[in-house]
């Protein structure tokens, strides 16, 4: 994992900080024994939730579809399902 010499931060909704401790790669083993990548993924260890970034996924070849209570995540070279998510309250 790469480490930060300076202070980052990210906001959360309440406006307050939380340090970014380090930067690392997300691998996604798939059922057909393909492995996918997320890079740049933040590492901060406060926060609560894991966040996944809907931009980074796009700049990322992923392709990501929603609908009212759930979304699909697939990679722009097929169009097979990789993770379905079903909405928790506000949150997915």
């Amino acid at each position: 994992m790469e480490e930060f010499a300076l202070n980052h931060k990210i906001y959360v909704g309440n406006n307050s900080t939380l340090k970014v401790c380090g930067k690392n790669i997300i691998i996604f083993n798939l059922p057909n024994g393909i492995s996918k990548r997320i890079g740049d993924v933040s590492y901060v260890p406060k926060l609560a939730k894991n966040l996944l970034l809907i931009n980074r996924l796009i700049e990322q070849s992923f392709k990501v579809k929603f609908e009212a209570t759930k979304y699909w995540l697939t990679f722009f070279d097929s169009n097979k399902v990789i993770i379905e998510v079903v909405q928790k309250g506000k949150l997915y």
